[in-house]
């Protein structure tokens, strides 16, 4: 389970934001990306599941986004959603992630369900928090507030 409670300080004009879980790695870019209605894997992630929002997305909304075993998620197969949701400014609002035995991802905003993502990861791949916010112009800051993040779940050996 992922949990993270988070405030856009201003809406990401030239960027991407992730939260999530994704297998251990050091990431120096934003795991996913969004062009257009594509989802793309900048950091070589394996298996993951996380939130994304990004500005170049055809309808700048919340996406439900993963990857199993290198697969990137689609549109079309179900493996990535469109929340219709936009963020907003200086609101906090809760992100959470639960996730089963069988690598089925569900996915909530402030406790309303926003979508799933069936075998959406390898559930023998260890998971862990991801928090990535990536600015592609520098011309802006692109911030947001973290008020908490609590992850839970079973360890794998």
């Amino acid at each position: 389970m992922f949990e993270a409670r988070v405030r856009f300080n201003t809406i990401v004009t030239t960027g991407a934001i992730n939260l999530g879980l994704v297998d251990a790695g050091t990431y120096t870019a934003s795991p996913w990306t969004l062009s257009g209605t594509t989802l793309a894997d900048h950091a070589n992630v394996a298996d993951g599941v996380a939130f994304l929002y990004d500005t170049d997305a055809t309808t700048v909304t919340i996406r439900l986004v993963s990857t199993k075993a290198g697969t990137v998620g689609t549109l079309a197969a179900g493996t990535m959603v469109d929340t219709g949701i936009a963020p907003t400014v200086d609101v906090f609002h809760l992100y959470t992630i639960r996730c089963d035995t069988s690598g089925n991802a569900n996915f909530y905003i402030d406790d309303i369900y926003r979508g799933s993502i069936p075998a959406a990861f390898t559930t023998t791949t260890a998971l862990e928090p991801f928090v990535g916010v990536g600015n592609r112009d520098n011309s802006t800051n692109e911030a947001i507030a973290i008020d908490y993040i609590l992850t839970s779940g079973k360890r794998l050996a």
